[in-house]
């Protein structure tokens, strides 16, 4: 299978090296698409992390497979968190795109659910080319990990990707300032599915705090 979406499953220590290989494994059976294993590297906090990374436009092609899915996904339709995600898949709910299995979503969404339990990071990543980040990336870290969790993650990223990755990498932002427990950048995702992220200017310690709305689109 290709990896046109460059879906790379990475990992910080051997702990959470089986997650990342399991986690390719049913990438791939849900969307067909084939992701490669790294490990991550010059990592500054714990080393029991796994990152789903891709940059903005992979994102959004996941986006667009998943926007059907969720909205004939059963596992907790009707509930106030589902309807509430169901919302940010909407442009993407009429797309053509269709998964290999279904199944790849619940045997993902299980294993990432217990590896969570087993005291390892989860961490929905935008790849940085930025030097500042030093390879760290920037992410939405689930701390509890749910379809919804899941689902809402993979559309802010998606729709946000685009605007936080040139953020930070054209304006030379000096790293984050508030951090995923794996010391990568943290997105911070409301309710709304707008997301907001806390870096230093450039100039002495001084932060900006970055805002993008639920379109996407960063707010001045």
């Amino acid at each position: 299978m290709a990896n046109e979406m460059q879906i790379t499953m990475a990992f910080g220590s051997k702990e959470s090296a089986g997650t990342a290989a399991l986690a390719a494994v049913f990438m791939e059976r849900f969307t067909g698409e084939a992701a490669s294993v790294e490990m991550l590297r010059g990592l500054a906090g714990p080393n029991d992390t796994f990152q789903l990374i891709m940059r903005w436009k992979g994102w959004l092609a996941f986006a667009a497979i998943v926007g059907p899915f969720w909205a004939q996904y059963s596992g907790s339709a009707g509930t106030d968190a589902w309807e509430k995600t169901k919302v940010l898949y909407e442009e993407w709910s009429g797309t053509n795109n269709s998964v290999q299995d279904a199944s790849g979503f619940t045997a993902l969404f299980e294993m990432l659910k217990q590896a969570r339990k087993d005291g390892i990071s989860i961490i929905f990543a935008l790849r940085m080319n930025s030097e500042n980040f030093k390879g760290r990336n920037i992410g939405i870290e689930l701390t509890d990990v749910s379809p919804e969790t899941i689902a809402r993650a993979i559309a802010v990223l998606a729709r946000s990707g685009e605007a936080i990755t040139r953020a930070l990498e054209e304006q030379g932002f000096k790293e984050a300032d508030v951090e995923n427990s794996d010391c990568s950048g943290a997105i911070t995702v409301h309710a709304d599915g707008s997301a907001e992220i806390s870096v230093f200017s450039g100039r002495g310690s001084d932060t900006l705090l970055l805002k993008f709305d639920a379109s996407g689109k960063r707010v001045e």
